[in-house]
């Protein structure tokens, strides 16, 4: 008789993806402690939080980095995104507006409006 796992989306797959996500985690963290001046590690560290469901420590994990990057729009574009899914929604525009001057107006735009994390922000009037 064959056992199964549950499939990717089982209590095996669910742990076993669990698992890499904290692994990414753990190696983005060791990123920004060893090589503090590349932005990379910080994105990686924010967005393996955010799929662990932590969104508030990605939040607050990403914030130092706008200030250290001030031109990345990766980091302003995800400092957005969870600031939405956290009902930030003033500070979500903020970001993304700050995103916008630094890059191709018209794609940032473009971008937020397909991303499904910022679909809060287009049925809130707060601007």
């Amino acid at each position: 008789m064959a056992v199964s796992s549950g499939g990717a989306a089982g209590p095996v797959g669910n742990l076993c993806a669990r698992r890499s996500l904290e692994y990414a985690y753990t190696i983005a963290h060791g990123m920004v402690a060893l090589v503090p001046n590349e932005a990379t590690g910080w994105i990686k560290r924010s967005v393996a939080l955010h799929k662990l469901r932590r969104t508030p420590e990605a939040w607050q994990s990403l914030l130092p980095a706008a200030t250290k990057f001030p031109e990345n729009v990766t980091i302003l574009f995800d400092l957005a995104r969870y600031a939405c899914q956290l009902g930030k929604y003033s500070d979500a525009f903020r970001w993304l507006e700050r995103a916008k001057k630094i890059a191709d107006p018209h794609s940032v735009k473009q971008m937020a409006k397909k991303d499904p994390e910022l679909e809060p922000l287009w049925q809130t009037s707060v601007k």
